[in-house]
């Protein structure tokens, strides 16, 4: 039983941080994806399931510079200089 539990559990230990990591990271293509050269929305319609989706990014940028800076920093590998 132990053993058949482990089974599971092992495999979703390994999950949990690659996804995590990759919700970070997936903000700066779904940036590129969504918006338009001068920063705009393409697809509006989605704005507000997108800003609930990054909610805990955009709190972790309010409260800490280092890391709105290293955010800031990666999108604009994606979409250039942010003004």
């Amino acid at each position: 039983m132990l053993l058949r539990f482990l089974g599971y559990a092992i495999p979703i230990l390994y999950a949990i941080p690659v996804l995590l990591v990759a919700y970070v990271l997936s903000i700066g293509p779904v940036n590129v994806f969504l918006s338009n050269p001068d920063g705009t929305m393409v697809q509006s319609q989605y704005k507000d399931q997108i800003i609930s989706f990054y909610a805990p990014l955009q709190w972790c940028a309010d409260n800490s510079i280092f890391f709105e800076k290293l955010i800031v920093g990666y999108i604009e590998i994606f979409v250039g200089k942010i003004d």
